[in-house]
């Protein structure tokens, strides 16, 4: 019985932000202090830009990124229907989840996950109506019945990476899996949705 991998990957990314935020945040400002790049009158700043370009890309990179981070954890923290994960629940359920808050969205979809065949480890979950890919490239989650194409790529080493597609050519993509994995991923799914397979 797995319990509440959605509920759990929303704490994560909140965590995330508050603790990752600040430190880039600090380093962003640490730099601007040791470089000087800011300092100085704003013509004298401008005229130095292509000389600082590097410095300037990166301390600008740190604060944007790390406020952006910082604020995208404490937003989810106040209200847990703004993190990633309910967001793309949401998309997925269309008009029947307007009226769910974040806590009722996730726990609709760890319900469905609590009792799901497992795969790659613990990393990949099916249920009898969702999908989750944990450590997913994109947004981890998918509903079965959205699936349209699951896309089979195969890696230098020989191993594969599949996305599960739905009409838009959007849905989560899993790390590099044995190829018996991906084909007992693959044949799971054959009993569950109605797709068509695609090699690329």
């Amino acid at each position: 019985m797995q319990k509440g991998v959605c509920a759990a990957y929303a704490r994560r990314g909140i965590a995330q932000g508050l603790l990752i935020g600040p430190v880039c945040l600090t380093a962003g400002i640490g730099l601007a202090v040791l470089t000087g790049v800011f300092s100085g009158p704003p013509l004298k700043v401008i005229e130095q830009f292509g000389k600082n370009f590097v410095y300037i890309s990166v301390i600008l990179f740190l604060i944007l990124g790390g406020g952006y981070l910082l604020f995208s954890g404490v937003r989810g923290l106040i209200r847990t229907d703004s993190t990633d994960i309910c967001r793309y629940i949401r998309l997925e359920l269309a008009s029947n989840a307007a009226g769910l808050t974040g806590k009722e969205l996730l726990a609709l979809v760890d319900r469905d996950l609590a009792t799901a065949w497992t795969f790659s480890s613990g990393t990949i979950f099916i249920g009898r109506e969702w999908l989750f890919v944990r450590n997913a490239w994109g947004k981890p989650i998918i509903r079965l019945e959205h699936i349209q194409q699951v896309l089979h790529h195969q890696t230098p080493k020989g191993n594969v990476t599949l996305k599960f597609t739905d009409h838009s050519g959007t849905g989560p993509v899993t790390r590099e899996l044995t190829a018996l994995e991906a084909g007992r991923i693959e044949a799971h799914l054959q009993h569950r949705v109605v797709y068509r397979k695609n090699f690329t």
